[in-house]
């Protein structure tokens, strides 16, 4: 097959271009990543934020981090899309959604008084919709009065991270409320 010199010329800078692109997508990404960490402190727990080098796992905490939180943080997750960050406090018995700013700042925290008591563990499911968390004693149980606990299922709009809920269960016989019960000392 025969080209001409200036279609052998293309050629040469598509196969190049190619090759060269090629090489780019396959380097090393240069993906920063963020980690967020709940800690308990003597008056108010905190949300400390670290940029990671995800390359070599370096650490590097966020100008204007920490954030309070509640009361003896003890779970956090971020929404699937990257937008929201939702605390869980055992002592205030309270859930914290952040919404998470520019350079992964927590902003404009809404505080929501979770039914039951003392929360161990919180989950979302991969569409980021549902937002789960496990209270160690059901409404109105508690350490002093214990028994049973509860899973509670939010609904989140993935847009503004705000929640509904807790949504209504039908569990036993044709019994029903806002948590569904579970067995004694629930756990992450």
């Amino acid at each position: 097959m025969k080209f001409r010199n200036w279609s052998q010329g293309f050629l040469a800078i598509t196969v190049s271009a190619g090759i060269g692109l090629g090489l780019i997508s396959c380097g090393q990404s240069s993906t920063i990543d963020y980690l967020y960490v709940a800690s308990a402190s003597t008056s108010v727990g905190v949300i400390n934020t670290y940029l990671v080098d995800s390359q070599s796992g370096a650490l590097n905490e966020v100008s204007g981090t920490p954030t309070n939180a509640g009361h003896n943080p003890v779970g956090l997750v971020t929404s699937p899309n990257g937008n929201n960050l939702f605390v869980i406090n055992h002592d205030d018995n309270t859930l914290i959604a952040y919404t998470i700013g520019t350079g992964a700042r927590l902003e404009q925290p809404t505080t929501y008084t979770l039914p039951g008591n003392a929360p161990v563990a919180v989950a979302m499911n991969p569409g980021g919709t549902l937002l789960f968390v496990v209270v160690s004693f059901a409404p109105s149980l508690s350490a002093a009065d214990p028994g049973p606990g509860a899973l509670l299922v939010y609904q989140v709009d993935t847009g503004s991270g705000k929640l509904t809920g807790p949504v209504t269960q039908t569990f036993g016989s044709a019994q029903s409320g806002n948590y569904y019960p579970l067995n004694t000392t629930p756990t992450g």
